[in-house]
């Protein structure tokens, strides 16, 4: 009777063992996976950051030509601003693009009222 009760126990105990082991190792994996998030979003940031000054220069050098060409008089204009207008178009789609990913790894609060009409 006393065997029976000691291996009950120990059934008993060895269970509990085993599922608070389960939960350590689940918090764990959530801890990792928190943790490669956050690194993400700190990648993220850099590189949004850099690829953002490197378009902004690139924007500043068109307006810089531009005003080249409308001092000196270029005659055609049109021909000329075309490929400035989409470089431009290029730049404003690339900048709206990063934005995007920067606010997918931000860990700032998002705060609103959900629409579900217009989700769907």
């Amino acid at each position: 009777m006393i065997n029976r009760e000691i291996s009950e126990s120990t059934l008993y105990l060895n269970q509990r063992v085993e599922k608070a082991l389960e939960e350590i190792n689940e918090k764990d994996d959530m801890l990792i996976l928190q943790s490669r998030e956050a690194a993400l979003g700190e990648m993220m940031g850099f590189i949004t950051h850099q690829w953002k000054q490197h378009l902004y220069a690139i924007s500043l050098y068109i307006e810089a030509l531009r005003n080249r060409l409308l001092a000196h008089g270029n005659p055609d204009l049109d021909f000329t601003f075309e490929p400035l207008r989409t470089i431009d178009g290029f730049i404003s789609q690339m900048t709206a693009t990063i934005n995007d990913f920067r606010d997918l790894f931000s860990t700032a609060e998002r705060s609103g009222v959900f629409n579900a009409t217009r989700a769907i």
